[in-house]
């Protein structure tokens, strides 16, 4: 037969071994959580700088465009100017 004392000292190391896996247990689960947040917080960032470098290359489209009008226009006000005045000597010289 078992005795209580030997019965009690099995159940305390039982308890022990289980305290201990759970630990383990706990750790490597907020290893885990801390790995993903990092990678969340990491994707999180690259998305952002994903976003930025978008906004940022859309400004430069929209400038480049903004450039290009306003040179068309400059064109066709000094060619507008341009038949003005042949118009002017034109009727002019009649």
């Amino acid at each position: 037969n078992v005795g209580v004392s030997e019965l009690l000292t099995s159940l305390i190391q039982a308890v022990d071994v289980f305290t201990d896996q759970q630990r383990t247990e706990i750790r490597e689960e907020e290893e885990r959580n801390a790995r993903e947040m990092v990678k969340m917080e990491q994707d999180a960032a690259y998305q952002e700088s994903l976003e930025a470098d978008r906004a940022k290359e859309q400004a430069k489209r929209n400038q480049v465009m903004l450039e290009k009008q306003v040179k068309q226009e400059t064109e066709k006000r000094i060619i507008a100017e341009q038949i003005q005045k042949e118009v002017r000597t034109y009727l002019n010289l009649i």
